[in-house]
């Protein structure tokens, strides 16, 4: 897999896009062609459309653990879980993934030390059942594995993210006293960067 062509692709999306859908079906095909393989179409037959369970955790975390008027940086973060049961994970999925939000007080474009910092940290995660069936279909003998899995989450996220962001209650609700910077990546480094949450007029 090209993964400098598929995080190219997953940046650009980010920024031009507007569907979630759409955009997530524009990487796979670009992750089709460089790296063709039978579980492509399974895995472009799932239904990416639904983000309502990160929506009810987003406002949820909002409400119970709102974030502090020093936000500046936030980082929603995407984490692998590999042969580890949750309880609310079916016992048959080897592999899940969950989803994370963390806020610091500082931000810095240009690298992302900034985001070990914990000055907003909800103990809360989310997972979708879209990237459950997703790794159910990537892990299986003989699948793509990581192939898949890397741009699958890390673009169903970031395209989830920056639309949730784009409702007004929503990006109220972190109080941004000043332009907030917004990040989906994984916690080993591979990050892509959204639109900031504009300060709160």
């Amino acid at each position: 897999m090209d993964y400098v062509a598929v995080f190219k692709a997953i940046q650009e999306r980010v920024n031009s896009g507007t569907e979630i859908e759409a955009d997530i079906q524009r990487v796979l095909e670009l992750c089709q062609h460089i790296q063709p393989h039978p579980d492509w179409a399974r895995l472009r037959s799932l239904d990416y459309s639904d983000c309502s369970s990160i929506r009810a955790w987003l406002q949820s975390t909002l409400a119970l653990d709102p974030p502090p008027l020093t936000l500046a940086g936030l980082w929603f973060g995407v984490e692998t879980i590999v042969g580890g049961v949750r309880d609310d994970v079916d016992a048959q999925s080897a592999v899940s993934t969950e989803i994370f939000v963390k806020g610091a007080a500082h931000y810095d474009r240009i690298g992302i030390e900034w985001a070990a910092s914990n000055d907003w940290c909800p103990r809360a995660t989310a997972r979708a059942t879209v990237l459950t069936e997703a790794s159910r279909i990537a892990s299986s003998p003989g699948s793509l594995g990581s192939d898949a899995m890397y741009p699958i989450n890390l673009a169903y996220t970031a395209f989830v993210v920056r639309n949730l962001l784009r409702d007004p209650l929503i990006a109220k609700a972190f109080r941004p006293a000043g332009n907030v910077g917004v990040v989906v990546g994984f916690s080993g480094g591979d990050y892509v960067e959204l639109p900031p949450i504009p300060k709160l007029q």
